[in-house]
């Protein structure tokens, strides 16, 4: 009896207790705080790392006070079982994929928060109602750090620094994931509000208004209208369990919805009467009626947002019809959207942005486009049984703190769904994290409220803990390693590009270039640095070299095509400059550096209106070197009919032959001009149009007008006396011997000196 005493009593309960305080307080502090500053994604791969030690290390040293976890409801089952299926099909659409390199990454990562669902259910089972006041208390801290943090972005005040724009962005780095990041903390203030007294319930409320505030103030639309749902949703199901709930749940209810009330109509008198003049009022005004009425102004942001996505989506669903039950292959819709809907975002009528898209904004399009079909309707299989699980939790819920476990489980989990239609917090990790320990607690409420069945229970011992998730812990902890490696390398790569250091650029490239990680957080390989530097030190073999490389991870990389183009155009090779460019124009037409170089192509091929057409649709006006480009294009037309003439071609042949200090002179394309003519006179007419048309176009120019009577009248005296000349040799030498081709040659340049030095010697022929 002794030893069976001892096998049931949990000895390490005060230890584990005091531990499980330890990690959480240390997991969900840090991994909304982790940033690292000299990375150019300072959040996506420092967190994942920290996540995955935190729970590593916590796992390692107490996986053995963990029970058997007993999965006996067909609701939970089917969820594990649509889990395995997702990550099972994004695993396939790796073997098609145009990069399969990003797939495994996607794959990683979803495998990961697999595993943290696994920890967090795993977690709860032992202690329910504990860990969820824990970390209720832990969040609310978070949310007044955050909140402080997110004021004074938007106010200006401090920490602007903190990397991200347009403000706030808190420390997510963008503003959509911070307001989503704000909203899905709101709902442990709320229980500790419902929950707790003095203090605590103080602290909370503060954290409420704080958390609103902030949530208003980050802009994020998505966010409002989630949030907005999700506290319908709240009263609807407090509504439905009104008769389970204490009175003191049901009175600070009221006293919620009547404080919000307040706020909200508070802040849209502030916005709309008090202070409607100031920048941010006026933005915050243009996204609120946005969502009512779209704005007909062309320049509002608000309103511009709106238009692209729409424009996005659209694009998408024609991706999907190209590849309707595949997709494209998981995280490649970065790669592959380029050829439906380009690279450039419009601003406005006449002003574009070079925006590469990396996602849709809408997870279950970005699911279609990259999973096909099937892919979507695993997911939203997965969607109901997680909806599924949700209800039969609030349903079975024996308490008052049961429910409100339950409701705000739901409601968080309802507003993470619906931001999925606008944003994309699925792809940051410190949200993940919340959802699925919310979504680890309805798991664990509904399985621990239901009747216990010996049929059917899927036992789940720690030992599968060990074998199973914590190798995707630590594979997830390894990737998000390498994606923090890589771009901290690439932040320092950028730096010494700026400084124009290729050889330190180089070095720091070589320490990143693995098949792991292939594209950065704006969607160009390493590769396009590598030839940066190699660019730099006028090697373009070299950065051809690396640019095919990147094209091989991102075929459709405007960017790369547009530095192609512009390298074979330095290396004369002309007509590979035009194929690389012709992409870039059919990936994204209105990229402004692949303009400037088909420009530059179509000038030095000598199509001059076409390199006209071009460098009219960039704004030349504001840049001296796109002026000055487009007076040589200018100068180009206006002179061109001149310096493409046959005659003047024929000159500029025999001119050469002086220059090498050839006697013998090859006339024949002369004597072929020479013979299309009917006369000497009309062949020495033209001659003398060709030369005094580029003296008299020069003087135009340098704005000298008077000088044109005088070019006039020497252009007939010219001509009077080459008609003296014996025959056509002696033509020839006179126009090579006194370099009469010099005015059909960038007279645009030349000063008004050498323009009456040319002239004169013309006077002098005789």
């Amino acid at each position: 009896m002794k030893k069976k005493s001892i096998q049931t009593k949990k000895p390490s309960a005060l230890a584990y207790t005091t531990l499980q305080i330890t990690i959480i307080t240390f997991l969900f502090i840090g991994i909304g705080l982790v940033i690292d500053p000299g990375s150019r994604d300072p959040f996506l791969g420092p967190r994942m790392l920290y996540l995955a030690l935190a729970i590593g290390i916590f796992w390692l040293f107490s996986y053995r006070t963990f029970p058997t976890l007993r999965i006996s409801q067909s609701a939970s089952k089917g969820m594990f079982l649509f889990i395995f299926a997702f990550l099972i099909w994004v695993g396939f659409s790796g073997l098609y994929a145009i990069n399969p390199n990003e797939s495994i990454f996607y794959l990683v990562k979803f495998a990961f928060y697999f595993s943290i669902l696994l920890f967090w259910i795993f977690l709860l089972y032992f202690s329910f109602e504990k860990t969820f006041h824990l970390i209720s208390k832990i969040s609310t801290v978070i949310l007044l750090i955050l909140s402080v943090i997110g004021i004074a972005q938007a106010t200006n005040i401090a920490f602007t620094n903190i990397p991200g724009l347009p403000h706030p962005v808190g420390l997510s780095g963008n503003r959509n994931i911070f307001g989503a990041f704000i909203a899905l903390q709101l709902p442990f203030c709320a229980y500790l509000f419902f929950h707790e007294k003095k203090s605590w319930q103080w602290l909370s409320g503060l954290g409420l208004l704080a958390g609103i505030l902030t949530l208003i103030l980050s802009q994020t639309r998505s966010a409002w209208v989630g949030a907005g749902i999700g506290f319908l949703l709240a009263n609807f199901l407090f509504y439905i369990r009104r008769k389970d709930l204490s009175s003191t749940i049901r009175s600070k209810l009221r006293f919620i919805n009547l404080g919000a009330g307040v706020i909200i109509s508070g802040g849209l008198i502030f916005v709309f009467f008090i202070a409607s003049d100031t920048p941010m009022v006026k933005e915050l005004k243009n996204r609120f009626l946005s969502l009512v009425k779209p704005s007909s102004e062309k320049a509002n942001i608000a309103t511009g947002n709106i238009e692209e996505r729409l424009y996005v989506w659209s694009q998408t669903l024609e991706m999907s019809k190209d590849h309707p039950i595949l997709g494209v292959g998981a995280a490649n819709w970065r790669i592959a959207f380029p050829e439906y809907g380009g690279g450039s975002s419009k601003l406005s009528d006449t002003s574009f942005i070079d925006k590469i898209r990396v996602r849709p904004h809408n997870f279950f399009l970005r699911t279609l486009g990259e999973l096909g079909w099937v892919g979507l309707l695993i997911w939203l299989g997965l969607l109901t049984f997680i909806a599924w699980i949700g209800f039969q939790a609030l349903q079975k819920s024996k308490n008052s703190e049961q429910i409100l476990i339950a409701v705000l489980s739901l409601t968080a989990l309802t507003m993470f769904f619906f931001d999925l239609l606008f944003s994309f917090s699925i792809e940051r990790i410190e949200t993940m994290n919340l959802i699925l320990f919310f979504l680890a607690c309805l798991i664990v409420a509904n399985e621990k409220n239901s009747l216990k069945s010996k049929k059917g229970i899927l036992n789940l011992p720690r030992q599968v803990s060990l074998y199973v998730m914590l190798p995707l812990i630590l594979i997830g902890g390894f990737y998000g390693f390498k994606r923090w490696q890589y771009d901290r390398n690439l932040l320092t790569t950028v730096k010494y590009d700026a400084k124009e250091q290729p050889y330190k650029m180089l070095a720091s490239i070589n320490r990143i270039k693995d098949p792991i990680i292939t594209l950065g957080p704006v969607n160009d390989p390493i590769q396009m640095q590598e030839s940066r530097a190699f660019i730099k030190l006028k090697d373009y073999p070299k950065a051809i070299e690396a640019l095919e490389q990147g094209e091989r991870y991102h075929p459709n990389n405007h960017r790369i095509h547009t530095t192609k183009g512009y390298i074979y155009i330095q290396m004369r090779e002309l007509e590979k400059a035009n194929k690389s460019l012709q992409k870039a124009l059919a990936l994204s037409p209105n990229y402004t550096p692949m303009l400037e170089n088909l420009c530059s192509y179509y000038f030095l091929t000598r199509q001059y209106q076409k390199s006209m057409e071009i460098i009219n649709q960039l704004e030349w006006e504001k840049q001296p070197h796109l002026k000055q480009m487009r007076d040589n294009i200018q100068h180009k037309i206006d002179f061109g009919a001149i310096e493409d003439s046959e005659i003047y071609q024929a000159i500029n042949f025999v001119k050469n032959q002086v220059d090498e200090g050839k006697t013998q002179l090859d006339i024949t394309p002369l004597i072929k001009v020479y013979n299309k003519m009917d006369s000497d006179s009309l062949f020495i007419g033209t001659y003398i149009e060709t030369i005094y048309g580029g003296i008299a176009y020069a003087y135009k120019q340098k704005n000298i007008e008077d000088r044109l009577e005088t070019v006039s009248a020497n252009k007939d005296r010219m001509k009077a006396i080459l008609l003296r000349a014996p025959n056509l040799v002696s033509i020839s030498q006179r126009i090579t011997q006194n370099h009469h081709f010099q005015t059909a040659t960038a007279m645009q340049f030349s000063s008004l000196n050498s323009i009456n030095s040319v002239n004169q010697v013309l006077f002098q022929i005789e």
